[in-house]
């Protein structure tokens, strides 16, 4: 992977109080939103899950939640992966610094198997780095948005289809997940949810680059 920069990105929030919170927030728990009593609602990506499933009907916010993970995620040094079959969800992604976004299922097709390559490499780095060296060693922290995951993978099957050669596997590769990641558990590029179901509200309207 290419040598990554730390970029910030301007955000307006609904609520004024917002910015200081998050600035308290951990680097690896980025605020999802507020539940009932204006509690916190949060995942560690680090100690809870790496995986943070978005399930909602038509206009729940599932895209507003992501470019909130996302946002966070950014301004402290990620790269972010936003594959957008549909389009029109993350426009706000579009030529932002630090965001390799796909559209195409051909370029989302590539970005899946670069993410597998580059996954392979962190594995076998990580192997040979001690217990207490510092994980930023690795490579920064990569944000992958997957919109639409099911009529996505629905797309790609038929792309592998279309372009697969005597001798290349059946199954598409940015599609296959290995058995276990020694780092995370089980992976692949189905999202897994969150431990607990949540109620929230929308911290902020959107995203711009500064």
């Amino acid at each position: 992977m290419a040598n990554f920069k730390k970029r910030h990105h301007a955000t307006r929030f609904n609520d004024p109080g917002v910015r200081d919170l998050l600035e308290k927030m951990p680097e690896s728990a980025p605020l999802i939103g507020f539940g009932t009593g204006r509690k916190k609602v949060s995942v560690d990506l680090d100690a809870e899950s790496p995986h943070v499933l978005v399930s909602a009907g038509t206009g729940g916010r599932k895209s507003v939640i992501l470019r909130c993970i996302a946002s966070q995620l950014l301004h402290n040094g990620a790269h972010a992966f936003v594959l957008d079959y549909k389009r029109i969800s993350h426009q706000w992604a579009r030529g932002v610094p630090g965001v390799t976004y796909c559209r195409d299922i051909a370029d989302i097709h590539q970005a899946l198997i670069r993410l597998g390559a580059e996954g392979h490499r962190r594995i076998r780095l990580a192997d040979d780095l001690d217990e207490d060296a510092d994980p930023t060693a690795i490579g920064p922290r990569l944000a992958i948005l997957l919109e639409e995951v099911n009529a996505t993978m629905k797309q790609l099957a038929r792309y592998w289809a279309s372009i697969r050669e005597p001798g290349d596997p059946k199954t598409q590769p940015g599609h296959r997940r290995p058995r276990r990641d020694p780092l995370h558990g089980p992976t692949g590029p189905h999202a897994r949810p969150a431990r607990r179901p949540v109620r929230h509200r929308p911290l902020h309207r959107r995203t711009r680059d500064a």
